[in-house]
């Protein structure tokens, strides 16, 4: 895949010896695919596979924000750690458009407008606006259509998730997650 090639051509610039045979196709993938294919983050992982190999950079990535930074001091500074480039996207966002993104993390896989309207909707943001809210957010790549061919539904990229999710206090958290609960039953 593109990020696979991307992962192995930026390893190779970090490492003077690269040897990408050393490891499997199977785990540069999945490595891609849980960094939701983003360049800056796979260019970080990148510098990362000159200590670490890519199936522990996934046993790590629970803590991907401090996990994946550049080691360059010249770069910009909402390039030099991923949490940097979310704050400075996040910082774009209109406040309907950061509560909604925040909400939308509850979900743990991809959701339809139906259930967006029903989880995250109350009085400072309704049903009506959940629409708008959601295409802007996926006009910003900050959601991703997921289309089966008969309905549309969306996703947030893992690493916005959890990035988002650290917005909600608890006990938000736990009435979103009962409001899922309630839509699924």
């Amino acid at each position: 895949t593109d990020g696979v090639a991307l992962l192995l051509d930026r390893a190779a610039a970090h490492t003077p010896d690269f040897d990408a045979g050393r490891w499997s196709i199977e785990d540069l993938a999945e490595l891609c695919d849980r960094l939701d294919g983003m360049p800056l983050a796979i260019e970080m992982a990148a510098a990362r596979l000159r200590t670490l190999s890519p199936r522990e950079i996934l046993d790590r990535l629970e803590d991907r924000f401090r996990l994946l930074r550049a080691r360059d001091r010249d770069a910009t500074d909402r390039h030099k750690t991923l949490l940097a480039a979310l704050d400075w996207s996040y910082d774009l966002l209109d406040a309907d458009e950061r509560l909604l993104l925040d909400r939308l993390s509850v979900f743990p896989a991809s959701f339809d407008l139906a259930a967006a309207e029903r989880v995250c909707s109350d009085d400072h943001l309704d049903e009506l606006d959940v629409l708008d809210t959601l295409t802007a957010l996926l006009d910003r790549s900050l959601i991703s259509l997921v289309d089966d061919g008969e309905s549309s539904r969306y996703r947030l990229l893992e690493t916005v998730r959890d990035y988002c999710s650290h917005h909600l206090e608890a006990s938000e958290l736990e009435a979103l997650q009962r409001g899922l609960i309630d839509h699924a039953l």
